[in-house]
């Protein structure tokens, strides 16, 4: 008798002949989730058979195989009672087949009962260690309740082992689920500033060595920056005040400072507050000349 075997998706069912490769159509395949689907299952989720390439165990005891079927049949009519029914027989009739442990834990999920299912999960898996689906469906379950990183370390096998068993729909399915527990951080490109001809002025300035020497209290200081605006950062400011912010008044008095504020630009020096051109001008500033006013 060839042995039917599950997995569990929410919106479809499908039930695979595993030895004889024969299949019973029941409904369409369930159509891909979307990156914003949550992975938890439904309260009642609708079983449906585990695709090609997950390996599962051969059963060698045809009674077992009987009763997993009937389970597999139960299960997918949503007679979930009478598939635990079937299942657990199947389990009595050989304890190491891995296929009716899956299927018993879906049946244990779909009457919400995930704690049991987990557990038959995680016998399936140690029959088998490379059953996709048993890692994918106790994804759900951990998902369900809140354990996402244990979810996520299992969906992660299950899309490698079904790469591996040559299943690559099945894996883009867990690669959705995945995506939707663990969304790819997006790749922040940093802004590009625009560069004012303000910008461009204030950065020549330095560029050539230029000099600003003022106080914090003096108001045409303050007047000059505020022609640079924001700009106004990238100036070389001297506080000659001792009581300033980052004050230098040693440099202040090497440069025999007096008035404020002064300008030291190109070894010369322009006490006053100027219009951004004549900045321009003494300092041989060959860019744009749009200042804003």
């Amino acid at each position: 008798m060839p042995l039917l075997n599950l997995h569990r998706r929410t919106t479809a069912i499908a039930i695979l002949t595993l030895i004889t490769g024969c299949s019973i159509p029941v409904a369409s395949p369930p159509p891909a989730l979307s990156p914003s689907a949550s992975p938890v299952a439904s309260s009642q989720p609708t079983p449906q058979l585990m695709q090609t390439g997950s390996q599962p165990t051969k059963a060698k005891n045809p009674q077992a195989v009987a009763f997993n079927n009937q389970g597999v049949q139960q299960l997918s009519s949503g007679n979930y009672q009478a598939a635990l029914k079937q299942f657990n027989q199947a389990i009595q009739s050989d304890a190491k087949m891995s296929e009716a442990y899956l299927g018993r834990g879906l049946t244990y999920a779909s009457l919400g009962n995930r704690r049991a299912a987990i557990k038959d999960y995680d016998r399936a898996i140690l029959l088998n260690p490379k059953f996709a689906a048993a890692y994918q469906n106790r994804a759900d379950e951990y998902a369900a309740l809140g354990n996402k990183k244990s979810a996520i370390a299992d969906l992660t096998k299950a899309n490698q082992l079904f790469k591996q068993q040559g299943n690559q729909a099945q894996a883009a399915v867990v690669q959705e689920q995945l995506n939707a527990l663990n969304p790819p951080k997006p790749v922040v490109v940093a802004a590009t500033p625009t560069v004012t001809a303000e910008m461009a002025l204030a950065m020549h300035l330095r560029k050539v060595g230029a000099k600003m020497y003022g106080t914090y209290w003096c108001s045409s200081c303050n007047h000059q920056k505020d022609k640079f605006g924001q700009a106004a950062q990238y100036l070389t400011y001297i506080e000659c005040d001792p009581r300033g912010t980052n004050a230098r008044p040693d440099l202040c008095s090497q440069a025999n400072i007096s008035a404020y504020p002064t300008w030291e630009i190109n070894g010369q020096y322009y006490v006053g507050s100027y219009p951004l051109e004549a900045l321009a001008d003494v300092s041989g500033y060959q860019g744009s000349r749009e200042f804003g006013g």
